[in-house]
């Protein structure tokens, strides 16, 4: 009857709701990964401190900062991962011969937590059915984003200022 009818509709709203959660997922790993396809090809053609490679950095992270955002439930959960820390950064590891300078090790951390992200990505792309569509629920993310931001925020405090180092 009237019960019968109500918990099916219910039913079916939630079931509606559950698929646009997954979908709206899926859909911002789709975009990382097709981000960081043109940051791999643009990094080939153009080397990785281009303004090309910039740009395309820019795009990535910015997507990755609103991903860390709804992921990103062991730190801060940081929306502000802003590219240019990142690409000082990447300046600093081409451009600097003393491994063991303050400021190659900071960049270097950043740098590496940044590739160990897309990494993440490009692994992911091979098993996106085993993706959960709630983001927090992917443990491998979850630690690529805490390291990503627990890096990115010694680089912006030091990388930005050299002569802080």
């Amino acid at each position: 009857g009237r019960l019968d009818h109500a918990w099916a509709h219910f039913e079916h709203s939630y079931i509606c709701e559950l698929i646009k959660i997954e979908e709206e997922a899926l859909r911002i790993v789709l975009e990382v990964i097709e981000l960081d396809r043109k940051l791999c090809c643009t990094e080939a053609a153009f080397g990785e401190v281009s303004q090309e490679s910039r740009q395309a950095r820019m795009q990535l992270s910015s997507v990755l900062a609103h991903i860390n955002s709804t992921a990103n439930k062991r730190r801060k959960g940081r929306t502000d991962l802003r590219s240019d820390i990142l690409d000082r950064a990447c300046e600093i590891c081409s451009n600097t011969s003393d491994t063991s300078d303050a400021g190659y090790v900071v960049a270097k951390s950043v740098v590496d937590a940044f590739q160990a992200l897309r990494r993440y990505f490009q692994q992911a792309e091979r098993r996106l059915e085993m993706f959960s569509p709630y983001l927090e629920n992917n443990a491998g993310l979850v630690a690529s984003l805490v390291e990503y931001e627990k890096s990115w925020e010694v680089a912006a405090r030091y990388l930005v200022e050299a002569s802080s180092l």
